[in-house]
Order: C-alpha cells, then structure tokens, then sequence
C-alpha cells in the first residue's frame, strides 16, 4: 500500500492538490479515543499527507449534465472521530468495525472500512439516511466504492 501513496501523493501534487499528515496529537487522540482503529491505517495517515486531499472516483457512467465522479476527502482526526463516534450512521456501525476515512464532498455521504476485512480492507460510502441500525444500514446502505483501499 505504501508505494500506491507515494504515487497518489505524487499525482495529487502533479494536479496542484495537497493534504497533510496526521500529527502526533491526533493520531494520539485517535488511537485513545477508537483503540479498534488500524495501526497500518494510522501509520500510513502519519506518513503520507493524505488527510485532506481530495479524491474523485468514477460513481456513475458520464451522463451529459455530470462527469459521473464523486469526491471523498480524506479526512483528519477531527473528521475521523466524529464522523466514527457522534454522528450518524458511524455511531450505529462502529460496532460491526466500521471506522471513518472521508468525508463525501458534495453528497454528506462519510466513507469507512470494516476494521475485520484485512490489512488492506474495501472501501464503502455509507448513506447517512440509510436507516439506524447495524443491520439495515449495512443491508441497504452501503456501497462498495473499490475492493481494497490500495486500489481505490
């Protein structure tokens, strides 16, 4: 997963877009706070300026008025824990392992990964009106955005 960073980095800056590591504080504040959060995760939001950036992935097929990309930005401490721990529908996933990575640019619609799929995990967006338990929310309100976080 690592050289697949330094090469979003890399073409991220190519295009003028820049995010920021995690500080120590953060990643601090984070691993007290959801101690089921990935170190891997963690380690990789530590050394790549990845919190922040804003990443677009082809949704839908290009349609005349849209280009069929949505945007997720990457989100910081801050955005992780709340998006993980106060709002919904992180509150009701939190405990099937789902845990924040962004936040949808444009449509409110977070992003997370299940913590018990792996070291390089998928990636879903999460309706946040999916519904407001474990079950429904995971049943009807998720989409797999890519099949593992590295592809993505």
């Amino acid at each position: 997963m690592i050289i697949q960073a330094e090469a979003l980095v890399r073409r991220a800056a190519a295009l003028g877009k820049h995010g920021r590591t995690l500080t120590v504080e953060e990643r601090q504040r984070i691993s007290e706070a959801l101690p089921i959060y990935p170190t891997w995760l963690l380690d990789l939001l530590s050394a790549f300026p990845l919190c922040g950036l804003e990443l677009g992935w082809q949704a839908a097929p290009p349609e005349e008025q849209w280009d069929g990309v949505q945007w997720v930005e990457v989100c910081n401490a801050d955005g992780i824990l709340t998006e993980s721990l106060e709002a919904y529908p992180g509150i009701d996933i939190l405990p099937a392992g789902y845990v924040n990575f962004g936040d949808g640019c444009g449509s409110g619609d977070p992003y997370f990964l299940c913590v018990h799929e792996g070291n390089d995990p998928p990636l879903y967006e999460v309706y946040h009106d999916a519904g407001e338990d474990t079950e429904t929310i995971l049943a009807e309100g998720r989409k797999l955005v890519a099949p593992s976080l590295s592809e993505f």
